[in-house]
């Protein structure tokens, strides 16, 4: 079965999934290829947000076999279309095997050096002969005798070694040797002093016991209140997700700081997933966790330019990744100065969108002022 499909089958598969007319399928397909064109003759690359990038790659001339004749001939220099899904497209197209898992493969025989064909019938492999239940109980009985005479034989050396530390440990009588040592002067004898008539004592004074001063109670603290369990639903990622739990879609953040271990990308929340939604009782309460979460929204997005070869993926990123600088400064005003390790190229593009489309931000009621 052959793999090519023409624009006219795709016009028609995409009237039949979306309930449209051939004629207005046939009109978007043709115009959405020569935009693809159009585009890709004025510069090599052509990206499409959340689609995927068309690039015009220079093939060089070469040798090939006409199908039909088996000839030799020679293909020219020209110019190949190649196509690069996006992230969230890969991501849809791979879902129906996300449950795979890798299988390690036998590793592969050795390369036999001499290629001549061996008779089989005359080399014949001597094959071991097969251990029966007997051979096997037989082994064990064997087995079991000699452990049990390397036992017998270790007891009998603990016995002897035994007897042979008593005797040695018993003392032999002696007799004791005083020596004589000279006898000193005895003291004469010191006449006692009179003894003074003893004062009386006065009565002891009893002192009042002071009652105990209750320590002030202590008020425990606040236990913080567990994550809950969220499924993700079709159509959905992190900023509709806050917007529908939190009312404020700039914490988005705070729901990637809890899952970027099983997905570190801040953009791909796979349809059905099962996440984590932080408890957030205020902006002002958890000034903190909320803060901590935007600078590692920021790196993740930072971490994903590094893996990119693609300018226009690039660029995409650092538009998010300024964006949720932001997003921080509309929460937290004095925040991008209050952590100057960010690189000033994102602070300064943080700032051009605030002033482009949040003029009136310092209105919110979830902003907190100074």
């Amino acid at each position: 079965m052959s793999n090519l499909l023409s624009q006219n089958e795709l016009a028609r598969r995409l009237a039949d999934a979306n309930g449209l007319s051939y004629e207005t399928a046939k009109k978007f397909i043709d115009l959405f290829f020569s935009i693809v064109k159009r585009e890709l003759k004025r510069s090599e690359t052509f990206y499409i947000a959340n689609f995927g990038t068309f690039k015009r790659v220079w093939i060089e001339e070469s040798e090939g076999i006409n199908p039909a004749t088996g000839d030799k001939i020679t293909i020219p220099a020209h110019y190949r279309v190649k196509f690069s899904p996006s992230a969230m497209v890969a991501l849809r197209i791979n879902r129906p095997f996300a449950h795979l898992k890798a299988k390690r493969l036998p590793d592969s025989p050795a390369p036999v050096a001499d290629t001549q064909e061996v008779d089989m019938e005359e080399e014949s492999v001597p094959q071991e002969e097969p251990v029966t239940e007997e051979k096997r109980g037989l082994g064990k009985i064997i087995l079991g005798i000699l452990l049990g005479l390397l036992a017998l034989i270790l007891l009998l050396l603990l016995l002897i070694k035994g007897c042979s530390g008593k005797k040695e440990k018993s003392p032999e009588k002696t007799t004791p040797v005083y020596q004589e040592q000279e006898k000193l002067p005895e003291p004469e004898p010191i006449a006692e002093p009179e003894q003074a008539p003893a004062p009386e004592e006065p009565e002891p004074v009893i002192e009042p016991v002071p009652e105990p001063v209750p320590e002030p109670a202590v008020a425990p603290a606040p236990e913080k209140k567990p994550d809950t369990r969220y499924t993700v639903p079709a159509g959905s990622n992190y900023h509709t997700i806050a917007e529908q739990q939190y009312g404020v879609r700039h914490l988005w953040p705070c729901i990637y700081n809890a899952n970027k271990e099983k997905m570190p990308h801040p953009d791909l929340v796979p349809e059905g997933a099962e996440i984590k939604l932080p408890h957030i009782d205020s902006v002002l309460a958890d000034r903190e966790l909320i803060q901590n979460a935007m600078l590692e929204a920021f790196n993740g997005y930072y971490r994903q330019i590094d893996t990119k070869a693609d300018v226009s993926e690039t660029a995409e990123l650092r538009r998010l990744a300024a964006g949720v600088i932001a997003s921080a400064e509309m929460l937290y005003p004095g925040f991008i100065d209050s952590n100057g390790q960010l690189p000033s190229e994102y602070t300064a593009y943080a700032k051009q969108i605030i002033q482009r489309y949040y003029p009136d931000y310092k209105t919110k009621e979830y902003i907190i002022k100074k």
